[in-house]
């Protein structure tokens, strides 16, 4: 009888601690949860990846644009469409246009600013010559611009090139970037102004 009270009021304090004591906010999971829960992550990052493989780039776009069948076909449907080409404008013997053909200056049609086609010139579209494919990197300009119009970005295999493809940068080989790259590009260089070979125009176009 005398221990009582005590077990009453221990009892009691129990229940007032359960009752009051302070919620956290996180909760240690169990195994079971813990596993679950990096089933469903890897999961969604599957499917980010899948998606993101499967939407078209807009070196796909570029690559529908500059076939001759499309343009042919754009043609047909519209009679006052023509394709304004871009040009380098850099060397005063060559010149690349948007398109990937390469030519003389002089060759240049006036109203379209495009090269005439390899027929004419002689000159392959998406032409690499003087091209280490290797290096990805050519003795002249307008031929690099060329090359790397047609340059597929390289997807390494495995565990590597999945984790790679979050850590580095592959730019379409649209007309913008292989201009930019072939004259900026620092993989021929070294010691920042000392050209490793004579193949010193260069389109990787990571970063």
């Amino acid at each position: 009888m005398n221990n009582y009270p005590v077990y009453h009021y221990q009892n009691f304090m129990n229940r007032f601690y359960q009752e009051n004591r302070p919620r956290t906010l996180f909760t240690i999971p169990s195994p079971k949860q813990f596993v679950i829960a990096t089933l469903v992550i890897l999961l969604l990052f599957w499917i980010i990846v899948v998606i993101k493989a499967k939407t078209p780039t807009k070196y796909d776009y570029m690559k529908k644009l500059n076939s001759e069948e499309e343009l042919e076909k754009e043609g047909k449907k519209n009679k006052n469409y023509k394709y304004i080409c871009s040009n380098t404008r850099q060397g005063k013997d060559l010149i690349t246009d948007s398109k990937g053909f390469v030519c003389n200056p002089f060759q240049v049609n006036p109203d379209t600013k495009c090269c005439p086609e390899t027929k004419k010139t002689g000159i392959e579209r998406y032409s690499c010559l003087s091209c280490d494919l290797e290096i990805k990197c050519c003795e002249i300009y307008e031929y690099c611009v060329s090359c790397c119009l047609n340059s597929t970005p390289k997807e390494e295999s495995g565990l590597k090139g999945f984790f790679s493809s979050f850590f580095q940068t592959k730019l379409e080989p649209t007309f913008k970037n292989c201009k930019q790259f072939c004259r900026t590009s620092s993989d021929s260089v070294v010691n920042e102004n000392i050209y490793k070979t004579n193949q010193k125009f260069c389109f990787d176009l990571t970063i």
